[in-house]
């Protein structure tokens, strides 16, 4: 088809909202360092601008809205690649309850995912890779990013899933993208 003949591949084919995808990008790029090693930056604060337009660099997880079709999830998608994340992509529509998400997204918060890699070298080891394991082949470990996508459809199949959410987010090793269509809904 046309559209995946044509989507956007790398972060220079995205158009429009360049300051929002450079935000996203900035955040993820920086979130091992703020989160993880607690090196938390400094956002200054412009004359005339609203404390809600200034961006929290310093969050676990970001939250993109906008209406549908906008790119928001094809976006996050390239900016996690080019920065050699591991997309986990989940639709809030599938975990709709507190169960679901606290069985199913709080054991993949735990920061690394299994990549396996060969001897002949047709997968290389990323950086945090053992350096045993690399020279006999075997699994390396790779940073992931959960990219948790309908979020404001989470609170259909009872109340307890965005609280979940929220759980699970204060206490991730994991960077968590939570895209919706509208961030003033009650529910979020």
């Amino acid at each position: 088809m046309w559209t995946e003949r044509y989507r956007p591949r790398t972060v220079k084919d995205l158009v429009g909202n360049q300051g929002l995808v450079d935000q996203l990008y900035e955040w993820l790029k920086d979130w091992d360092e703020v989160v993880l090693r607690g090196n938390k930056k400094q956002v200054p604060f412009r004359h005339g601008q609203s404390w809600t337009d200034v961006p929290n660099m310093n969050a676990r997880a970001a939250l993109l809205s906008g209406p549908p079709g906008i790119g928001k999830t094809s976006a996050a998608r390239i900016i996690c690649k080019s920065l050699g994340y591991e997309v986990v992509e989940q639709n809030a529509s599938d975990t709709r309850n507190k169960s679901a998400i606290e069985h199913g997204i709080k054991d993949l918060s735990g920061n690394k995912t299994l990549d396996y890699f060969s001897v002949s070298g047709v997968k290389k080891a990323h950086d945090n890779t053992n350096s045993l394991a690399a020279a006999v082949g075997g699994f390396a470990t790779q940073k992931s990013v959960i990219i948790m996508d309908e979020v404001d459809g989470v609170g259909a199949g009872d109340r307890g899933g965005i609280s979940a959410l929220i759980k699970i987010i204060k206490e991730t090793k994991t960077p968590i993208i939570c895209i919706c269509n509208d961030r003033q809904d009650r529910k979020l």
